[in-house]
């Protein structure tokens, strides 16, 4: 039998948050329920008279791809069905749903961050969803403060919007709207993280840190300037961070692939505060088949686990732009 959903009532949201709370955990559900509810952009489905399983789709930014003009762009976020109902098709009715009430407010292009690598598989055979965005991760056990001069300093959204974009300036991404931005610094101020510039020797980066646990950090989006062949930069901004959040293990996620020139204007606004370095290809990292994908880094990059990270419904126009001549794109904010 087919699965139907429908919008949640307002006496309804406490049956949401024990669905978000025993996927997720809780703790940040009572942000998202204050800064982001929307009961007609979120859809449940029941089994009896009880929603089991539900699913979510707000305003994410614009989605900015090789030269083409800007793309609204929602983000599908928190779907998630209680144990029992598992397996069941609820959640892959609830994510076509999503993306159908997405496109028709006026989002051309839907993304969504799967929270398991095999759903990658699972929503591309039922969904309109592509493979699309994808990252770097490497983990460190353990970072000692030295004296490499790297500095990092917390500073307020419409700083950290206006960094960001300068350094992704030519690769696809999703400019996030200072709504998200604010959500996700909110979600960082629940373990005490925030939002950071980081002064490096090749320019100021940016990064959006969380601490996970007492032992484990995780820096969810760290953006350099410039190309990093040794991975020097990357572990002294690593280190800059460590220096504010002590921890045994730091999990730092970046871009897979950089692209070569900042625009005219962002180098210039850069170069006049003394802090320019231009962008250098990082697509090396990566090899690619006839399908386009990237595979693992070779050898010499072992230490930087390459992967999937999100994925895309858009136009086609849109979707056909990426490829092997292509930076990867990055998604940046999922809220994970």
């Amino acid at each position: 039998m087919e699965t139907t959903t429908r919008h949640p009532a307002q006496n309804e949201i406490p049956a949401l948050h024990h669905i978000w709370t025993t996927a997720f955990g809780s703790g940040d559900e009572t942000v998202f329920f204050d800064h982001y509810f929307d009961p007609g952009m979120c859809f449940v489905a029941d089994a009896g008279a009880a929603p089991v399983a539900a699913g979510y789709v707000f305003p994410a930014g614009d989605l900015l791809c090789c030269g083409n003009e800007p793309v609204a762009c929602a983000m599908i976020y928190a779907v998630s069905t209680l144990p029992d109902y598992r397996g069941l098709g609820y959640g892959t009715a609830i994510v076509r749903d999503l993306i159908e009430a997405g496109h028709s407010s006026g989002y051309p292009a839907i993304a969504l961050c799967p929270s398991d690598d095999s759903l990658f598989g699972y929503y591309s055979a039922r969904t309109g969803l592509r493979d699309w965005f994808y990252v770097r991760e490497k983990r460190y056990d353990g970072l000692a403060t030295d004296d490499r001069g790297f500095q990092a300093a917390e500073i307020s959204v419409d700083e950290y919007i206006r960094l960001r974009e300068c350094i992704l300036m030519h690769i696809p991404h999703i400019k996030p709207n200072q709504h998200s931005v604010i959500y996700q610094k909110k979600l960082c101020e629940l373990s005490g993280g925030g939002l950071f510039s980081i002064e490096t020797p090749s320019g100021p980066a940016c990064a959006i840190v969380e601490r996970r646990s007492e032992n484990t950090v995780w820096v969810k989006e760290l953006l350099l300037q410039g190309k990093d062949e040794t991975g020097e930069t990357m572990t002294g901004a690593a280190i800059a961070i460590a220096s504010a959040f002590p921890a045994e293990e730091y999990i730092v996620r970046t871009p897979a692939a950089f692209s070569s020139t900042f625009s005219s204007a962002c180098g210039q606004e850069l170069q006049d505060e003394g802090r320019l370095n231009k962008g250098v290809d990082d697509s090396s990292l990566f090899t690619h088949d006839n399908t386009d994908k990237p595979r693992a880094p070779d050898e010499k990059n072992a230490a930087i686990i390459a992967k999937r990270y999100g994925m895309l419904s858009a136009p086609a126009a849109i979707l056909g732009k990426t490829g092997k001549n292509s930076s990867l794109p990055w998604l940046g904010l999922a809220f994970d």
